[in-house]
This record gives structure tokens, sequence and C-alpha cells, in this order.
């Protein structure tokens, strides 16, 4: 049997096509396939109702930049990023969707997915992880 794939799911909105995913989990469009976060960088997106409410409920963060900005005086975009990645890579996943992501990702975000630098500082850099 093939080995189970852990996907992260980004999301901003509604999460229709989150729920495409959701549906597709394990069926012959997307075998061996659990996703195992949704994330958002809106509080209020339905698509964080979605995955919770899913059978089985798949768990969920969120982060939005203004708020990570305010709350932690001089960090910048680049550090939102890398607080992104770090949420979104932690568990090592296969593959992270962007399904109606509605943020575009500096080198913050970019060079942890690609493992060329670490998610903590003094640990070494994790595999590289495809984000479509």
């Amino acid at each position: 049997m093939a080995k189970e794939r852990n996907i992260v799911v980004l999301i901003s909105g509604s999460g229709s096509n989150l729920q495409a995913l959701i549906d597709a989990q394990n069926t012959p469009s997307l075998p061996n396939a659990r996703i195992s976060l949704v994330f958002s960088n809106r509080k209020a997106a339905y698509g964080l109702i979605r995955a919770s409410e899913a059978k089985p409920s798949i768990p969920t963060s969120y982060l939005a930049l203004q708020p990570y900005l305010k709350a932690n005086v001089g960090k910048t975009r680049a550090d939102y990023d890398a607080e992104v990645a770090r949420v979104v890579l932690k568990d090592s996943p296969d593959l992270v969707i962007l399904a109606g992501f509605m943020h575009i990702f500096g080198e913050g975000f970019l060079e942890r997915a690609d493992a060329l630098k670490p998610l903590v500082d003094g640990e070494q850099p994790r595999k590289p992880v495809p984000v479509i």
C-alpha cells in the first residue's frame, strides 16, 4: 500500500476549492492523501468552518499580517512569512496547496519551503516541500 501523503491547504475565503479537496481525499482523483492542516490569513474565512466540520475534523490555524505586525513591533513582512512557514511546515507535509490563498509570499516563506533556511534558527533545513 502506498504511503499516505499529508497535505496542508492555505485559504483566504469561503473554501470552495478546499471543499473539492476534502471531497477528493482518498479517491482516484487524490489517492492516499490526508489534509492535515488548513491555514488561513483571514480569521472569518468560511473555509476554516468547512475544515472543522469535515469528517474527520481537520485542524485549522489562522495568522493575519496586520495583527501579527501590531503584536510584534519591529517585525517585518518577511518575519510574518517566516512565521507562516513555521506553522505550515512544522509537521513536514508532503505538499502545500494554495487554494484561493490571497497572499503573495516572499522569501521568508519560500526559502523555508525550498529548505534553503531552517524553520527555527539553529536547526538543519528540512526537506523541500512542493507548493502549488
